[in-house]
């Protein structure tokens, strides 16, 4: 049985594309697109009446690709922001959110009138007691079950998470509260009022128990194998989590964290190629499959259906 990937990968901040084109296996390389003058740091992918979509962090601004044809993708239009190297995009029904440390927000784009490239935008800094505070977002994550969104980085509270209300409208946010008992949070993932934190600074994995927006509690941490931990993603089985850290000889890691008070590390895995000088960036989950980017080693596909035997297969 063969499984297949569409990948539209951003080179530039994360990939070396010598590297990784000369040492491919089990990924073909179908198309590419350049963007002069500008660096590439985050991707998102966006589906809408039959068509896909890659949502690009540009340095100037957010760009869409129509990648319906993986070998003639097309791009529709930049959305302009902030000239910063750091963009995050995610999506939430027919919008697309995008943080930068560049100032202005979270900027909030209304991709309903896609394919066509006229689309509404505006920013968003805060209402209610941060009117006005939340300037510059270095990531964010979306619990899309519950309807939150969660900030992560910037000034505010230390950079500690703030948390966002987009059940009434998503277009127009309100703010509900944050997360900030253990410091700044370098990035997350939340799914069902739960926050999975990496804080990158105190090398640690922090699991939030986040029903109650005002008094989040802190249900159990891990230290991961950097001690840089830049990001973290959920296994399927929501009994299981990977994590990253930005540091030269890093790891993708598998935790079991079913008893949040007793997280245990199951395995690590590295590059096959350069183990040494790889540093590890994102890892991203789909279907148990972990999709990774590395600054030297582009990216990396791994098996995680058994966490505890991490087995890379392209």
């Amino acid at each position: 049985m063969k499984n297949y990937f569409k990948l539209f990968l951003c080179a530039g901040l994360t990939l070396t594309l010598g590297t990784a084109m000369a040492q491919n296996y089990n990924l073909e390389l179908r198309s590419t697109l350049s963007f002069p003058g500008q660096t590439l740091a985050n991707i998102c992918g966006y589906t809408q009446d039959g068509r896909e979509y890659a949502l690009l962090g540009a340095s100037k601004g957010m760009i869409i690709v129509d990648i319906t044809n993986p070998d003639m993708p097309q791009q529709i239009v930049q959305i302009p922001g902030p000239d910063n190297l750091w963009k995050e995009i995610k999506t939430y029904d027919h919008y697309a959110y995008v943080t930068s440390e560049g100032g202005q927000g979270l900027q909030i784009v209304d991709l309903s009138n896609l394919p066509n490239s006229t689309l509404n935008s505006h920013f968003y800094t805060g209402d209610g007691v941060i009117q006005g505070g939340m300037d510059k977002i270095h990531a964010l994550h979306i619990d899309v079950k519950k309807g939150y969104l969660y900030t992560f980085g910037g000034d505010l509270f230390q950079g500690g998470a703030k948390i966002l209300d987009l059940n009434t409208d998503p277009y127009n946010p309100s703010y509900v509260g944050k997360y900030d008992q253990l410091g700044y949070v370098h990035d997350g993932f939340a799914e069902n009022d739960t926050l999975y934190a990496a804080h990158i600074y105190t090398g640690i994995l922090a699991v939030v128990d986040m029903a109650d927006k005002s008094n989040p509690k802190v249900l159990g941490t891990a230290t991961t194998p950097g001690h840089f931990t830049h990001n973290a993603w959920l296994l399927d089985d929501h009994k299981h989590i990977l994590t990253t850290d930005e540091e030269f000889a890093s790891f993708v890691t598998a935790f079991d964290i079913s008893n949040p008070e007793d997280i245990q590390e199951l395995d690590r895995i590295s590059t096959t190629r350069d183990g040494v000088n790889s540093i590890g960036h994102n890892t991203h989950v789909r279907n148990d499959w972990a999709i990774t980017s590395w600054y030297t080693d582009g990216v990396t596909i791994v098996d995680a259906h058994r966490p505890d035997n991490l087995v890379e297969v392209a």
